[in-house]
């Protein structure tokens, strides 16, 4: 099954239906993605190739604990004039059905991904996926993982 979305994504983005491109800076979107996390998303372009990425969520893979993460995103040319992301930032986890004291998390996350946009349409698709190294508790020093595929609507012009 997994082999089969990857197969009709790696077709999807050879259509021409998606062009390539890189929105105008001060383009913001507002969106939703699936997977980890599951939950709203924004994006505020900086520059022409830097964005600024926010994501409010669920883990649905960790008793639907709240996600919450902030990361800056540089994105480059490489696969069919798609933009290549990566990215940095922290990450904060909250668990509120934990009985313990250290019901939080906090991490570096890093991340890389691809977005297409849309020809005609004020859209773009986004798959990414990365790692997490948190830090707080010190005590409880350990590694996670995100990955979430979604779509974004832009609320100015690109």
């Amino acid at each position: 099954m997994i082999k089969r979305i990857f197969v009709f994504l790696f077709i999807f983005v050879q259509t021409e239906f998606i062009f390539a491109m890189t929105p105008k800076p001060g383009s913001t979107s507002i969106g939703f993605s699936f997977l980890n996390p599951t939950g709203m998303n924004f994006k505020s372009w900086i520059s022409e190739n830097t964005g600024l990425n926010i994501n409010f969520g669920v883990d649905p893979f960790d008793n639907f604990i709240l996600f919450m993460n902030c990361d800056v995103q540089y994105h480059f040319d490489l696969i069919y004039n798609a933009p290549l992301a990566t990215g940095l930032g922290i990450v904060m986890t909250v668990d509120s059905e934990s009985r313990q004291r250290d019901n939080y998390n906090v991490g570096l996350h890093g991340l890389i991904g691809e977005e297409f946009f849309f020809k005609k349409a004020p859209l773009s698709f986004f798959i990414e996926g990365g790692g997490v190294f948190y830090f707080v508790p010190f005590n409880n020093l350990s590694l996670g993982w995100t990955g979430a595929c979604g779509f974004r609507y832009y609320l100015t012009e690109r």
